[in-house]
């Protein structure tokens, strides 16, 4: 986001004049300290040890200045666009600008507490969310004021709306689920967005606002101020992680769009400083809880929110520093944002695991981000690759996401795209390995993974491993179904898609793995030795005592020049109670011949699972797919083959084959 920001001086005298202010008005004693306490939180983030020095001076009128500047040159930009993306935004809002607003009814607003569903409601917000940005983007673009009118009564129902939460977040309310508590103020993913994209709103049109009423963007400031700005600062909420090691991407996403809120709208200073330091303290937990090599537990699908914010967090913090604060020494965070670019597979597809779907188009203006903030040739060809895919990543469907491709439209459409894939790649901390068998996006590529079965969005899939050729899921995760009130429950694993009897995996004695951090990987190891490489991992942890396996080691010899993986079930039982079966989840649906597991691919091409007939029984089920989110996904069908073990042995060591040819 260079040349978007510039001021925030001499942060540290800031603080400390603004204490003195404090001081001087008797103000709260517990906020005079919370500011003291300061330096003691910070001594460990990131954040901490670098905001410091970079923003020293900082004050409104810097500010004040910065949105001067970043309004104008924002709207340079939009004026420069070529006339066909003009006509696009000018065309979605004539479309708005007959919408007819739908009602949130409490009744449609309670279905998730009734029903389980949440789209309901989270659709018909979309709906007016959506209409709302592509009238202002219009608006933006042609300033004839045509759109004004229709623009006031969008802003004015999103400000009348009870709640910006959604239904299904509610029910981290005191009183849980049901319809929001107006004594009980929280800020969920839903609420931060819908500011952000009301904040750029005041400072854009601000002006225009007030030649209809001057109550629209008071107001529009009120509800800022009432919804977000002073409950972040007053209350403390789960996602904040000051009081918990669970940490996702929750306190990532909604810190940066808060930080975007209070740099857009704030003009109290001592607010506007209190808030920022919260926040900043608040990010450093969610740095401090990645491990060095930058795993993201969430899955790829999920790096947009997750590390991809992170991103966005720290170029608005370099530009508001004049672009005196860098990263670039921080390797840790460059290999947060280098995990989305190790974990593609070919075009949409990305490996895939827990609630993450197989299929996406990463955003590249957040990729771009990462290219500009370490200075990152293959990040930047990466998000050029993105955009290539898929330019609809840059539209009037969100205000916040258009200012976030706006600077860098130019450089994305015209640099030179590079498909040379990654080489192969180890997370250590995740026991995530990509294997590389490919040119150019064509050949085998297999993703197996380790970890445990407490992560962020997680499903029972310790061990699982997914199989790629030429850019396509062969064996397959099958990711997550529409999210409901069951989703995130106590009864999240009585969902199919998410029990290991769904994965890649072995079913031991008749019992599949357990959920919790306990219920583990151990002895996972990497290797490249020439042309081969090799993973393995033991997997009996991930199992229940009721599974009675002391051992169960999995090896994955992978041949690369031969499209060929040698795997290896070397196991050990305390006890035999039932025959253990391996499951392979595909949507390709097998045939048995001759003992062999045969997959007819798209490419002409087949895959073959090789079996000592004599030591397995086969058997194939047609799973039917009802849910709309896995029919995007993957179609009607899915197939899971059984590879049932015969015998009585405890103790045993099965040996097969995949190949394609």
């Amino acid at each position: 986001m260079d040349r978007l920001m510039i001021g925030f001086h001499q942060f540290l005298f800031g603080c400390v004049r603004t204490i003195r202010t404090i001081v001087n008005k008797q103000c709260s004693c517990l906020f005079i300290i919370f500011l003291l306490c300061l330096p003691a939180v910070y001594a460990q983030g990131v954040l901490s040890q670098k905001i410091g020095g970079a923003f020293s001076g900082f004050s409104i009128a810097h500010i004040k200045a910065w949105r001067a500047e970043s309004k104008a040159h924002w709207e340079m930009l939009i004026k420069n666009l070529s006339a066909e993306q003009q006509a696009q935004f000018i065309t979605a809002a004539e479309k708005a600008n007959v919408f007819v607003w739908p009602p949130l009814l409490a009744g449609v607003y309670l279905e998730f507490q009734s029903q389980g569903n949440r789209t309901h409601y989270e659709r018909l917000m979309d709906e007016r969310r959506k209409a709302l940005c592509q009238l202002v983007l219009g608006e933006l673009v042609e300033r004839k004021g045509r759109f004004l009118p229709q623009i006031v009564n969008g802003l004015w129902l999103t400000l009348e709306e009870s709640s910006w939460v959604s239904p299904a977040h509610i029910v981290s309310q005191r009183s849980g689920a049901g319809l929001p508590d107006p004594n009980d103020r929280y800020i969920d993913l839903v609420a931060a967005r819908t500011a952000a994209d009301l904040s750029f709103i005041y400072l854009l049109l601000k002006a225009d606002l007030d030649r209809t009423s001057p109550h629209i963007a008071v107001k529009l400031k009120k509800e800022l101020n009432s919804r977000i700005i002073r409950p972040y600062l007053e209350d403390s909420y789960w996602w904040m992680s000051f009081d918990t090691d669970f940490i996702n991407n929750w306190n990532i996403w909604i810190n940066t769009n808060v930080l975007k809120t209070i740099l857009l709208v704030e003009d109290d200073e001592q607010q506007l400083h209190a808030v920022l330091a919260k926040l900043l303290r608040s990010a450093d937990r969610f740095i401090d809880s990645y491990p060095e090599d930058g795993a993201i537990d969430e899955g790829a699908s999920y790096w947009s929110h997750a590390g991809g914010e992170l991103g966005q967090l720290l170029s608005w913090l370099a530009a508001a520093s004049s672009e005196r604060l860098s990263f670039a020494d921080q390797k840790k965070i460059q290999n947060i944002g280098r995990y989305i670019l190790h974990t593609h597979i070919d075009g949409q597809v990305f490996v895939n695991f827990a609630d993450a779907s197989h299929r996406q188009v990463a955003p590249a203006a957040k990729i771009w981000s990462y290219g500009l903030l370490f200075d990152d040739s293959r990040m930047k060809n990466f998000a050029a690759q993105m955009y290539a895919l898929d330019r609809n990543g840059f539209n009037g469907n969100s205000i916040h996401t258009f200012f976030m491709y706006l600077p860098y439209l130019d450089e994305l459409s015209t640099w030179k795209v590079d498909k040379t894939p990654e080489p192969s790649f180890f997370y250590e901390s995740l026991g995530l390995a990509v294997i590389r068998a490919d040119h150019n996006g064509k050949g085998m590529v297999f993703a197996g993974i380790g970890s445990h079965n407490g992560v962020s969005h997680n499903h029972n899939d310790v061990g699982s491993f997914m199989l790629y050729h030429d850019g396509l899921p062969v064996l397959i995760d099958v990711g997550v179904a529409t999210y409901n009130k069951q989703t995130f429950s106590a009864s999240r694993y009585s969902l199919w898609h998410t029990q290991s009897q769904w994965h890649n995996l072995p079913v031991i004695n008749g019992v599949g793995q357990r959920d919790g951090k306990q219920f583990r990987a151990t002895d996972v190891q990497y290797r490249v030795d020439q042309d081969k490489e090799f993973f393995s991992l033991d997997i009996s942890k991930a199992y229940p005592d009721s599974a009675k396996v002391k051992r169960w080691q999995r090896s994955f010899e992978i041949d690369k020049d031969k499209k060929k993986i040698d795997v290896v079930e070397d196991f050990e039982l305390d006890a035999w109670l039932k025959p253990s079966e391996l499951v392979f989840i595909s949507q390709i649906r097998p045939r048995v011949e001759q003992g062999f597991l045969v997959y007819p691919l798209p490419n002409e091409q087949t895959m073959y699972l090789r079996f000592d007939r004599k030591k397995v029984r086969i058997s194939i089920v047609e799973k039917n797919l009802a849910d709309e989110r896995l029919r995007q996904q993957w179609g009607d069908q899915l197939y899971r083959t059984s590879v049932e073990l015969l015998g009585t042995n405890k103790k045993e060591k099965l040996s097969y084959t995949i190949q394609i040819n």
